[in-house]
């Protein structure tokens, strides 16, 4: 299968309607973001598209890995420094890593994880720090990044916005 490579404009274009049309021939699985991927930031929400008082910052993505089918699991940090965003008070974006794996909802699940919480495999622990030196031994993983891709949790009643992305830990 040959790889997509999601550029910017086509992000941002994917809104409403326009991106039910789009995502019906779109498999992030085979798709590759810009590296590094442009973000809008407000205090702890982040989203792929500009908003109003949002801020933008450029998020570390590495796509070493770019076979199919792929998905991107976060590094996150306790430790600000050197972090793009925050998640919360203590929990900090370094940057993210595309691995062998399928997305499953928003969840990207790599192989041989499937239907694994990852945040404690020290394989993923190890790559974070290889891909991202500002890990150093104090990064974890989480795979929930289909939001990049216009991916919505399953319906829980509450709104949500369109392409906002929020880690799993």
């Amino acid at each position: 299968m040959k790889l997509k490579i999601i550029t910017l404009a086509f992000i941002l274009s994917c809104s409403g309607s326009l991106f039910a049309i789009v995502e019906s021939a779109f498999n992030p699985n085979d798709t590759l973001l810009p590296s590094p991927f442009p973000l809008y930031v407000k205090d702890t929400v982040v989203m792929n598209h500009p908003g109003p008082g949002f801020v933008q910052k450029s998020l570390p993505t590495n796509n070493d890995y770019n076979l199919t089918p792929g998905c991107y699991i976060t590094c996150y940090s306790h430790q600000a420094a050197g972090s793009v965003y925050a998640v919360n008070k203590t929990t900090f974006v370094i940057g993210q890593v595309r691995v062998a794996g399928l997305y499953n909802q928003r969840m990207c699940e790599p192989s041989p994880y499937q239907g694994k919480d990852i945040s404690a495999a020290t394989e993923f622990k190890t790559l974070c720090a290889q891909k991202f030196p500002t890990c150093g031994n104090y990064c974890w993983a989480g795979g929930d990044t289909g939001g990049w891709f216009g991916i919505q949790p399953i319906s829980t009643g509450v709104k949500t916005n369109l392409l906002q992305s929020t880690p799993s830990r």
